[in-house]
């Protein structure tokens, strides 16, 4: 077992001289740490094709088939809708300044 102290004051003192070497285990650092995933990626790929090749066409589709004799739903415009809502709301003021002016009481305010 090395000791942990020299080793540190090792690597904070030697400058240039030691980044290749220290590039290269970072390198060999991240590339293995995705290697134990792989044989999960395959396993999948290998599943999803396999999933196509016995469904085909019913496993991936462009979307939805209404069949023959069948329609989408008939489009229906938002914004008539919303007119038909509004006859029933009650409006609240936008400019509410207008409603504090018009409620003012002096008398009430305190200054």
């Amino acid at each position: 077992m090395r000791d942990q102290r020299a080793v540190s004051n090792a690597l904070n003192s030697e400058g240039l001289e030691g980044l290749p070497a220290r590039a290269a285990e970072l390198l060999k650092l991240g590339v293995s740490f995705y290697l134990p995933l792989w044989p999960f990626a395959v396993a999948i790929i290998i599943a999803f094709t396999a999933l196509y090749l016995i469904m085909g066409s019913e496993f991936i589709h462009p979307g939805r088939s209404y069949g023959e004799g069948r329609q989408p739903p008939a489009y229906i415009d938002p914004y008539e809708l919303l007119e038909e809502e509004e006859k029933y709301m009650e409006r609240i003021p936008y400019d509410m300044n207008t409603y504090y002016k018009d409620n003012y009481d002096p008398e009430l305010d305190g200054y």
